[in-house]
């Protein structure tokens, strides 16, 4: 009435609620092998054994096979590492990839249990294992389980990469291999511009470089680009004149500063002559432009006022004067030839009676010109007295700035 029984190995489990004292046990062998049985029985006489040696012999069942790998999208030529997850004790492997552009590596082959491969090529490859023991074969085919992309490249470029202060720059990023899922993050230094476009526009105030990094999910790699700016040049204009006669006055040339420039608008030469005689009456706009040694263009403006000037001609037997503009807006010209040797005196006197303006010259053999400066007088009449030698002449001037 018990019973008491025992296995060598001792790889079992007792099935179906069964143990050791049960009379009619249910018994799984773990291992495979011989097994030796023991029964050890009693009543209330006593007890006897029964021991079967190597009783049972228990054999595998084929294997199922199974694995996995650290990384189903490498980049090309990446180290791929391969674990075999098959049950039941498989004994020998065999490793198949389609296609077949791979390299096995750190002393790996293809019947390697666990294998490091390479994958040469980009693109889906479908991966084999056949797997044996002493019972039979299984294999497991997992199709397109690889990806294997190229390595991920970027090259940041910019055109122009050299430009002038205020000019716009299009920025690209070249991008290759990888998994073709970009992400784009660009940055500047000095600091201040940041975008996620692939190809963004800046207009850069200094010279800049700017840095692209670029990840593919899995990797990133980052370049970068120098942009140089240029600054405009400066331009100084030299002091034009802002009132001329449209007659009896010369050419006059125009100056600005860097030299080497070009001089537009009506009248005026490339090189910066002005005449009045061929301009037209009223402002005439005059821009200089320069272009510097890197192409950087710059320029200014400014107007001259050319007036009908009405003058005043006096002709003698002997002496001739000629008075302009009359009005004038700020410079009187005084002409007087034809004095011979005498003393010349002018004066110029408001309607107070006081004399702004005196001079006093002998003429030689030229002619006397003089210019009255009468920025700092107020609008209005002024008298001009003269007297050439023994004659005097007295004539009206208006003022009107």
């Amino acid at each position: 009435n018990t019973w008491l029984w025992s296995f060598t190995p001792g790889t079992i489990t007792y099935m179906g609620g069964y143990d050791e004292t049960s009379q009619n046990p249910r018994v799984r062998l773990d291992e495979s092998g011989y097994y030796t049985v023991e029964l050890t029985a009693g009543n209330a006489a006593g007890s006897d054994t029964e021991t079967k040696i190597d009783y049972i012999f228990c054999s595998l069942p084929d294997p199922v096979a199974d694995f996995e790998a650290d990384n189903t999208m490498p980049v090309v030529d990446e180290d791929v590492h391969f674990t075999d997850l098959t049950e039941y004790e498989p004994s020998a492997w065999a490793w198949s990839f389609t296609p077949n552009t791979v390299n096995f590596t750190e002393g790996t082959n293809e019947n390697t249990q666990n294998p490091v491969v390479q994958f040469t090529d980009p693109g889906l490859y479908t991966v084999e294992l056949t797997v044996t023991n002493e019972s039979g074969s299984d294999t497991e085919i997992k199709t397109d389980y690889i990806y294997a992309v190229d390595i991920l490249t970027v090259v940041a470029e910019a055109t122009p990469q050299e430009v002038c202060l205020g000019s716009s720059v299009q920025l690209d990023a070249e991008v290759g291999g990888g998994s073709g899922n970009y992400t784009f993050n660009w940055s500047s230094s000095p600091e201040g511009f940041s975008s996620t476009e692939q190809n963004p526009v800046v207009s850069p105030e200094e010279s800049t470089e700017y840095i692209v990094e670029v990840s593919d999910g899995t990797n990133s790699v980052e370049d970068n680009i120098f942009v140089t700016v240029y600054l405009l040049p400066e331009i100084v204009l030299g002091n034009w004149p802002e009132y001329l006669c449209n007659q009896q006055e010369p050419p006059v040339q125009l100056t600005a500063t860097p030299q080497g420039g070009v001089f537009s608008g009506d009248a005026v030469t490339t090189e910066g002559l002005f005449s009045p005689e061929e301009a037209p009456l009223g402002w005439n706009i005059i821009t200089y432009t320069y272009i510097d040694e890197h192409g950087c263009e710059s320029l200014a403006a400014d107007s001259v006022f050319v007036d009908e000037c009405v003058g005043i001609n006096k002709f003698d037997n002997d002496v001739q004067i000629n008075i302009y503009p009359n009005p004038t807006r700020q410079y009187l010209n005084v002409v007087i030839d034809g004095s011979g040797n005498s003393v010349v005196r002018l004066k110029l006197i408001n309607l107070l009676g006081q004399t702004i303006y005196e001079h006093e010259e002998k003429q030689q053999q030229d002619a006397i010109k003089l210019i009255l400066d009468l920025s700092d007088e107020e609008n209005g009449l002024y008298i001009l007295s003269i007297r050439a030698g023994a004659k005097n002449y007295v004539e009206k001037v208006f003022l009107s700035k």
